[in-house]
């Protein structure tokens, strides 16, 4: 491995806090002459994000003379110095493209050494009380290289593939001690890194650890099995609860010390000199961060906050109570939310159609403005009692629905490099949980300040105030920008550009998604699953996906000729494919196969959609009538819900692994069925409350093993069928809503519980069918 560091420090390095910038004698005259550009792009830089960042986080260096003028003129010396540095960069690499929009504009060179240097110690919870030294240079310039290509040596084992499982601590470790063992004088062996993530108890297997621990496990145990004896799987199967060394015999291996490398450049250079070094890089930590959050991820990252705690206010437990209050009957309650859904039923496919032809920016303007037509219907037919005009505002809402969300989604995505897309998803996820939760809370103050009662004085506040948040939530979608979708490639070099361009050709996206439901979603997520989004098929013999950073090293050392000829290749293997990768097992029951699960869980779905419709939009009323709960006790108990279905999420996920997905799921839809059963007879308000919650969140919690296997049944290649069909719960929903409005005024809120519940029976006795044909659906 060839290792030449130039480290060009700055001539202050040891005082640079107290020390004016300098600029070079001849470039004096061309700051003078350009001083009037760089106030106007020093302004700019200040108010872009970067410059924003920077003056919050305090990488803005103090003035070091106190008077207005100069302190001004010191900035603008450094943002002159900052383009000097970009423009070497730009002459030492033509073919590169850089930029001065970073939070680390304003320092200079030594600065950011130092700044840098520190910043692990800062950043990193886990050097927590380790010293914070940093090696000074004190002259300009330090030239330290060494030429030492280990790869020649005969003592480095091939490249590995740690998988789906964050071990790289282990084999860092093993690869350095294959090495050491090697320079020793005895034969290169690949030693097992599995040995080491099951049996070192002071790491955490696939959730992490550190090489020095494992070395100092190998000590310990006074030697480690070799590969072939202990083979690695942890790639595909995850964490092992056993340490099964009982399978080999450990190769012996002495080691007499294990040696921390001294913070510096020096030591490392030494180190490396001698050995082969296991090497950790806090690739967590901000200040290494190279794909910052572009603004399309921002600007929906806001949008879910704003749109979503609205939603949380205008489409669920108050407007119901304000409708019922309004109209003294629960019909309108089920034709507002039976409208709102096949409203968006009816736009989705020429929502999506649109978003496929046209930029997406157009199709979210467009959003914006049917949102803020709807808000502002809604808010005037609050303030006039308007029940006609509510049924307008809620079909414009289904409207809003079937544009903003296809549009949003896929350029959100198309703003995130690709093969790191599972956590930008994941935060946007829970801002909208987040959400969920905030309005109702919003609520509990508004009606703390105007009163806990079920009249319309006290209803009509709340619902204006959701307006407004949904104004302002239609309003930040004219920020998204179609030509800001690739913010994140603009600091990057050629190389990674193309990097990044090929990876996006070899990750295949899921199709486009509407919501699955509409209206009160305190019954089934809105869950968009975007998982295989990450997924890289390697080929027929590798297991069928592998991680986003196993993706990146797969790019290396091949064409782009190469890599397209391999992804035409993968594409061709993905639509030979006839069966998801379960449908090859023989298992039946009855007159089904494997081959039918995917129909069945539909089925099931489909028909427990029908049942949820005819009452979670009646639940707050229910409350109010038979129990008398004010305003304020039914936020509450929407509030409790997320929990309870966090915690039971949780459980479900933790127990199917060792009883299984599909019995876990039929247990809780089984209880949450003698729930709401129950809720038919119950009397006890508290127990009430209690079948209330556990309904909701024992119907909820096994949504995510529900889509895994469905996920599992279904060729990847006609997912996108499946997904449409959801369009068919939508209708179901919708439609079942106003029937359950018209139940309730006819026979009253607990025999449409028993009505439900029989619904539900059916939908569940489905699924005992895929009890049997599931059973071997091992999750991977």
């Amino acid at each position: 491995m060839k290792i030449s560091l130039l480290l060009a420090l700055g001539a202050f390095v040891a005082n640079t806090d107290a020390a004016v910038p300098v600029i070079p004698t001849n470039r004096m005259a061309q700051f003078l002459q350009e001083k009037s550009s760089l106030k106007s792009g020093l302004t700019m830089w200040k108010q872009s994000d970067a410059g924003q960042y920077a003056t919050k986080h305090g990488f803005v260096p103090a003035p070091t003379l106190r008077d207005v003028h100069a302190a001004e003129d010191e900035e603008l010396r450094r943002f002159f110095l900052a383009k000097l540095l970009i423009e070497e960069a730009e002459a030492t690499n033509p073919e590169a493209v850089f930029s001065i929009d970073t939070p680390f504009t304003l320092m200079t060179e030594g600065e950011f050494t130092k700044f840098v240097g520190e910043s692990y110690q800062r950043d990193s919870g886990l050097l927590a009380g380790t010293p914070s030294t940093v090696e000074v240079f004190s002259n300009a310039t330090t030239l330290l290289s060494i030429e030492k290509d280990w790869t020649t040596s005969g003592c480095v084992v091939g490249v590995k593939n740690q998988g789906q499982c964050g071990s790289c601590w282990a084999f860092a470790a093993v690869a350095s001690l294959e090495s050491a063992v090697c320079l020793a004088g005895q034969p290169l062996t690949s030693l097992s890194e599995q040995h080491v993530v099951d049996c070192d108890k002071a790491s955490y297997a696939c959730q992490g650890g550190f090489p020095g621990d494992a070395l100092s496990f190998i000590q310990r145990a006074g030697g480690v099995c070799t590969e072939k004896a202990y083979p690695y799987v942890s790639g595909d199967t995850g964490d092992r609860d056993t340490c099964q060394t009982s399978s080999c015999t450990p190769k012996g291996v002495t080691i007499r010390n294990v040696v921390t490398v001294p913070k510096s450049e020096n030591g490392l250079l030494q180190a490396l000199s001698g050995r082969p070094v296991a090497v950790g890089v806090a690739a967590g930590n901000p200040t290494w961060k190279q794909d910052k959050i572009t603004h399309n991820v921002w600007t929906a990252y806001v949008f879910t906050l704003f749109f979503w705690s609205a939603r949380s206010i205008l489409f669920q437990q108050v407007v119901a109570g304000y409708v019922f209050v309004l109209t003294s009957s629960n019909k309108p309650v089920g034709i507002v939310k039976g409208i709102q859904g096949i409203s968006q039923l009816l736009f989705s496919l020429p929502a999506g159609l649109f978003a496929d032809r046209i930029r997406r920016d157009t199709i979210l303007k467009l959003s914006g403005a049917i949102g803020i037509v709807g808000a502002i219907i809604t808010f005037v037919s609050v303030k006039t009692t308007s029940i006609n005009g509510l049924y307008v505002a809620f079909g414009l809402w289904g409207l809003f629905a079937a544009f903003q969300s296809p549009a949003m989604e896929a350029l959100f995505a198309d703003s995130i490099p690709p093969g790191k897309r599972s956590f930008p998803f994941m935060i946007k996820y829970n801002i909208s949980n987040l959400a969920q939760m905030l309005g109702p809370v919003l609520s509990i103050f508004l009606f703390k300040f105007y009163g806990d009662k079920w009249q319309l004085p006290e209803l009509k506040p709340v619902l204006e105030f959701g307006c407004v948040l949904a104004i302002i939530g239609s309003l930040i979608l004219f920020q998204f920008n179609d030509d800001r979708a690739k913010d994140y490639m603009l600091d990057k070099s050629k190389e990674d550009k193309e990097n990044e361009e090929l990876l996006e050709k070899m990750v295949i996206s899921s199709p486009l998604r509407t919501p699955k439901l509409v209206g009160n979603c305190n019954e089934i997520d809105m869950v968009y699953d975007y998982s295989e989004e990450d997924d890289i098929i390697v080929d027929v013999t590798s297991p069928p996906t592998v991680t986003e950073n196993t993706a990146l090293l797969l790019l290396k050392g091949k064409t782009a000729e190469e890599l397209d000829l391999e992804r035409q290749q993968r594409l061709q293997d993905v639509d030979d494919d006839e069966e998801g990768y379960m449908t090859h097992l023989d298992a039946k029951c009855l007159c089904f196969s494997t081959k039918h699960v995917p129909y069945l869980l539909f089925l099931s779905d489909f028909i427990v959609s029908n049942g949820a419709g005819m009452t979670i939009n009646f639940f707050p009323l229910f409350f109010k009538e038979e129990y008398g709960l004010t305003p304020i006790h039914v936020c509450v108990l929407f509030v409790s819900q997320p929990f309870i279905v966090m915690i039971l999420s949780f459980l479900s996920q933790r127990l199917s692994k060792s009883c299984g997905r599909m019995p876990i799921i039929a247990f809780t839809r089984a209880l949450s069925v003698a729930c709401l059963f129950s809720m038919a007879y119950a009397q006890p308000m508290a127990l009430q409350i209690v079948l209330f919650l556990m309904r909701g969140g024992l119907m909820r919690c096994s949504q995510p093993l529900r889509r895994s296997i469905l996920m599992d049944y279904v060729p990847k290649n006609i997912r996108a069928r499946w997904n449409a069909l959801e369009g068919l719960s939508v209708f179901s929903w919708s439609g079942s809503a106003v029937l359950g409005g018209f139940l309730i005024d006819a026979y009253g809120y607990r025999i449409c519980f028993i009505i439900t519940s029989l619904v539900y029976c059916v939908g569940l006795g489905l699924e005992m069918f895929l009890l049997p044909l599931t059973k071997r659906a091992i999750e991977r």
